[in-house]
């Protein structure tokens, strides 16, 4: 969920997310996130190998421009 610091979630924004593999460039994936409602973005998505992956989330809403970045582990598929 996408919230201003007050709480208020943050709707009609254009949200994107880069998965970037230290690994393998060959692998980087990104995606436009749908809004959902109430402030929730979110796209069903499979990433194509398993491991640690850096993650950028960037939350466009008129000329402002804000960037999360973290890592997430991501589980082999069986």
């Amino acid at each position: 969920q996408v919230l201003q610091k007050d709480g208020t979630p943050i709707t009609g924004a254009q949200v994107s997310v880069a998965f970037l593999c230290p690994s393998s460039k060959a692998l980087d994936a990104s995606f436009e996130l749908a809004d959902m409602q109430n402030g929730t973005y979110g796209l069903p998505l499979k990433l194509t190998a398993p491991g640690l992956w850096t993650m950028v989330l960037t939350i466009t809403k008129g000329d402002a421009v804000h960037q999360v970045q973290g890592e997430t582990w991501i589980a082999d598929q069986p």
